[in-house]
């Protein structure tokens, strides 16, 4: 993964579409290749079991790799796999094509250039900007790590059931078919 200095939200905007993933932390510009196929699979899962979940609470968006600007000083843009934001509150800035904030669950699937100290970075700042649940998904290990501020991580395999009792109490996803279709 690349790292090059951006200090603006408009040089940001401005980056070429090269197939690859851009992300700012901080002001530092995150580049990371294409999904693989396992990657891209399980991010399309989680968006189908969430918006099956979720197609009776109109209140709530489910998106994918969709922009969020958490700190604007430094500049902090991420994408998580898939997300849930509340619709009243999922408007674009005027600024950008992003959202303001956190979404309130924001899901992301460990890809093997992740670093564990990258990873714990991303999740603080979910969740120091207003993210309710962070889903941490490890496909190779088929776990799905739940962190909520405040709370101690829980670590869920195919025999649990993904729940989010803060925000929504009646989802219920069962963790063995988030990886119903993953390659081993």
């Amino acid at each position: 993964m690349g790292t090059t200095a951006v200090t603006t939200l408009e040089q940001f905007l401005t980056l070429p579409d090269d197939g690859c993933r851009h992300e700012l932390d901080e002001g530092a510009l995150l580049v990371s290749p294409p999904s693989s196929t396992n990657h891209g699979g399980l991010t399309a899962q989680i968006v189908y079991l969430l918006r099956v979940a979720l197609k009776d609470h109109k209140e709530f968006r489910v998106m994918s790799e969709s922009g969020f600007v958490l700190d604007e000083d430094p500049y902090t843009v991420r994408a998580p796999d898939a997300s849930v934001c509340r619709r009243d509150r999922a408007r674009k800035r005027k600024d950008s094509p992003y959202l303001s904030g956190s979404p309130e669950i924001a899901v992301e699937i460990l890809s093997p250039s992740d670093t564990a100290s990258r990873m714990r970075k991303k999740l603080r700042q979910y969740l120091n900007t207003g993210a309710v649940y962070v889903w941490m998904v490890d496909g190779e290990n088929r776990e799905v790590e739940v962190h909520e501020a405040g709370e101690r991580p829980l670590i869920l395999t195919g025999k649990d059931t993904l729940t989010a009792p803060k925000l929504l109490p009646e989802l219920a996803i069962p963790v063995a078919e988030i990886f119903a279709d993953v390659e081993t």
